[in-house]
Order: C-alpha cells, then structure tokens, then sequence
C-alpha cells in the first residue's frame, strides 16, 4: 500500500474531486480528502472510488473511458498512455477539440443513461410520474448542440482536470447564491461552445425558433446516442 503517494496530482483524481464538490456539496477540502483517503486505502483502485462515492455506471464508464481515451476525438490528449497529456497551444483550435472531446463524453452518457429519457425508476414510479421525469430530462438527451452552456458544464466537469495539465483554461468553481459550489466554464470554452452551435445550425439549416422545433423532433429520431446501444464507441 502506498500510504504516501499524492493521488491527487493525477488528473482521473481531481474529476473525481469536481464531481463530489458538484454531486454533493463537498468543499474543496473534504473531496479531497476523501478521494486521496479511498485511494490510498485501496491502492489506487478507482473502481472503488467509484464504488465509494456512489458514482453510478454512467459515471463510471465516463472516468473509463477518459483513462482509455476510447473517444474517437480524443487521441490527441495523452502521449502515451495514463495521465501523461500533451501540453497544447491556447488557441482557437484546442479549445475546439476540447468540445469534440466533450461531445464523446456526452454522446456516451446518453448511451449509458436510457432510462433517465425513457422512464422513472424502475418498479418505482407511476407511469405519470415517469412521464413528467422523461420530460424534465428530454433536453439532457438531445445532441451536445442543443443542451445549452449549463448543461455543459456539468460535462466540462470530468474533462477539466486533463485541460488544465494541457495547459487550457477550463474555468472555475464558484459559490453561487445558494452556497453550493458551482463550475462556471472559461470564457474560451463559452466561446469555442457558440462556435460549434453556430456550426451546428448552419449544417442543419436552423435559422429561426420553428426551424430549431421541427429539427428536435426529427433529432430525436436520429441521434444514435439516445437510439443505439455503444455503436459510436465500437
């Protein structure tokens, strides 16, 4: 057991930490803690992390996935292999690979997460109920383009770590009104967002409010992360 390695210099460990500060309020201090804790215990198991602090399997197949750099769009990131990333220049185009590594990990979340769009909990809820859940997370489940900044966010989360080590500015937590620690992206990611929703409406030809209402309902139909299981990451 390594009773005195730093678990928390590797990039895995701190999404880890974003997500429990995001999840459940933790401080800074106290994801910490408990991240370098658990690790340290299980000698560096991150499924046990992942055990331990309730990640559920989306989740998981989300910090997988950016150790294994199974994104298509991703390659880029590591030399080699591990938490080894390459350092990139703070232009235009890394912040624009950084949404399509974004996409990846949101594409796989809709793949993993059918029930959240398609029912409530299982043996739980009412059919109602499950009704009014599908439509309160319907926006969730549309292609990255269409989520909004808030919800991207909440994605940014996991990948902000490795931008950082890469040397990009992800953004920031900050303590919102309710006191509850909030990730605001950085102005270059805000920024790289507009640009592929831009260039999303122009390759779909969106270009007023009805365009964009008959267009989700057709999306809906054809977005292969919300129709197929695992075809875009064979």
């Amino acid at each position: 057991m390594e009773k005195n390695k730093n678990w928390l210099e590797y990039p895995r460990s701190k999404a880890h930490v974003n997500a429990l500060r995001n999840w459940y309020g933790l401080s800074k201090e106290e994801a910490e803690q408990k991240v370098q804790n658990i690790l340290t215990e299980s000698n560096g198991s991150y499924e046990t992390l992942n055990q331990e602090t309730g990640a559920e399997e989306s989740v998981r197949a989300v910090f997988s996935n950016l150790r294994l750099k199974v994104y298509r769009n991703a390659k880029f990131l590591f030399k080699k292999s591990g938490e080894n990333c390459t350092r990139l220049e703070k232009t235009e185009e890394s912040y624009d690979k950084m949404i399509k590594v974004l996409e990846g990990i949101h594409n796989r979340w809709v793949e993993n997460h059918p029930e959240k769009y398609n029912r409530g909990k299982a043996g739980k809820d009412t059919p109602e109920e499950a009704m009014r859940k599908s439509k309160a997370k319907i926006h969730q489940h549309l292609p990255l383009a269409l989520i909004g900044m808030d919800e991207v966010a909440a994605d940014l989360l996991f990948l902000a770590p490795y931008m950082e080590k890469m040397g990009l500015n992800p953004g920031k937590f900050v303590t919102n009104k309710q006191g509850k620690a909030e990730f605001v992206p950085s102005r270059e990611i805000t920024d790289a967002y507009e640009r592929y929703v831009n260039q999303y409406k122009k390759e779909n030809n969106i270009k007023s409010t009805g365009d964009l209402k008959k267009h989700i309902g057709k999306c809906i139909e054809e977005y292969k992360s919300l129709n197929t299981s695992q075809e875009l990451f064979r």
